[in-house]
């Protein structure tokens, strides 16, 4: 879950990976889809807005 100021709350998928190339491959991915990602620190991936959790809930299912 995503949290910030203002106490929303809002899904959002995180990708944890320590290979680069299994990295590129996810952002890859996500770039087709047209969907958002944003890099925190050298191995996590954030897809947060709202619209791109979505697409990707389609792909995947939402979590739990």
């Amino acid at each position: 879950m995503n949290t910030g100021r203002g106490n929303w709350i809002c899904p959002r998928y995180a990708f944890y990976q320590v290979s680069t190339d299994i990295q590129e491959i996810f952002c890859s991915a996500c770039d087709q889809l047209g969907v958002h990602w944003t890099k925190s620190g050298e191995r996590t991936i954030y897809v947060s807005r709202k619209a791109d959790v979505a697409k990707l809930d389609t792909f995947i299912g939402p979590k739990r």
